[in-house]
């Protein structure tokens, strides 16, 4: 699963936006982020919920048409020493919540159930991928595709198309909210930020 998403270092201008950051409280220049990211998100996050596909079959009680698409949100991302940041996620995230089968959407699954071995090759993946080794990646990748000939439904994505096609927009939205930001904290606090 790859992992969508850019570093504030992006932005232009950046240096000059961390320098005026640095001039603030901590707690006020966090708020402040935030605030720039959650804007940024919610470009994103809109253009998700448009390319989202909405339930069309019979009427179930168990699914309501539009539920995936309702369920798209811009959370706070966990806080890692000193580190911000948000997400655009379906429901509580990928593979949880009422709304777990977003991620299934997103990129595509097997039918049936997964034998053992494909379990064990899976996992190996995934400790491959943890330490980095591009060769036992590989390797594993290769030996699980050969393993799973399960039926597949092919993933009809509409997270990453939203983030690819909005990107800039959110960095540019992010670039101009926390410049605004800044300027509002330092006039509120009584002080020139220069």
């Amino acid at each position: 699963m790859s992992r969508m998403g850019f570093h504030v270092e992006q932005i232009s201008g950046f240096d000059r936006v961390e320098a005026l950051l640095r001039q603030l409280p901590a707690k006020v220049a966090r708020k402040e982020i935030v605030s720039g990211l959650r804007k940024g998100a919610k470009v994103i996050a809109d253009d998700a919920r448009s390319r989202a596909p909405v339930y069309a079959g019979k009427e179930r009680p168990d699914r309501k048409p539009g539920q995936l698409r309702d369920s798209i949100k811009v959370r706070s991302a966990r806080a890692r020493s000193g580190s911000v940041g948000v997400n655009v996620i379906t429901s509580e995230g990928w593979f949880i919540g009422d709304e777990f089968y977003g991620a299934f959407v997103e990129f595509g699954h097997g039918i049936g159930r997964r034998s053992a071995e494909i379990v064990q090759l899976q996992r190996a993946t995934l400790k491959a991928r943890k330490k980095k080794d591009e060769k036992a990646i590989s390797k594993a990748s290769e030996a699980l595709s050969r393993a799973d000939s399960r039926a597949r439904v092919r993933p009809h994505p509409f997270m990453r198309p939203a983030f690819d096609a909005r990107k800039n927009d959110a960095i540019a939205i992010i670039n101009r909210e926390i410049g605004q930001g800044i300027e509002k904290a330092a006039r509120e606090l009584g002080g020139g930020v220069t």
